[in-house]
C-alpha cells in the first residue's frame, strides 16, 4: 500500500489522481475538511473518502450547509467512517472492545482496505 498527500486544494480543484483507491482526512483535519466548499468533492468523486477518529460520521462533510462543530456526535463507537458519494454508500470502523491500541487500529485499516478492494472488485471504481 502507497501513500500519496493530498492538499486541500487539489482536493478543490477536484484534483483527485486517477490513481488513488481512496482519501483518507485524518483527526487533525476533521474541521477544514468540513468546509462547505468541499461537499461536492465528497459527493462526486471517484474514490471513497475515510474520516479517520470522526465521531460525526460523514455527516459534516456531505451536507453544505452543516459544519463539523455543529453537528452533534453520531458514532462515537467509531474510530472511522467511510464514504463513496458516487455510490451514496458509507460505512463505519469501529475499534475491538472500543479500545484504541496499535493492535485495533492496525485491524480498523486492514478492514477499510478490505473496503476499498471490494469496491475495485465489484467495479464501483
Amino acid at each position: 500500500m502507497d501513500f500519496k498527500e493530498v492538499t486541500f486544494e487539489q482536493l478543490e480543484e477536484l484534483d483527485l489522481s486517477p490513481e488513488l483507491d481512496a482519501v483518507f482526512i485524518t483527526k487533525e483535519h476533521l474541521v477544514e475538511a468540513s468546509e462547505p466548499k468541499y461537499t461536492e468533492v465528497y459527493n462526486k468523486a471517484e474514490v471513497p473518502f475515510f474520516y479517520i477518529e470522526s465521531s460525526k460520521s460523514h455527516v459534516p462533510f456531505t451536507i453544505e450547509e452543516l459544519s463539523y462543530d455543529e453537528v452533534q456526535d453520531l458514532s462515537t463507537d467509531m474510530y472511522a467512517t467511510g464514504y463513496y458519494g458516487k455510490d451514496d454508500q458509507y460505512w463505519g470502523y469501529g475499534l475491538y472492545n472500543n479500545v484504541m491500541n496499535e493492535t485495533n487500529i492496525k485491524a480498523v485499516y486492514s478492514r477499510i482496505f478490505t473496503t476499498i478492494e471490494s469496491l475495485h472488485n465489484d467495479g464501483g471504481m
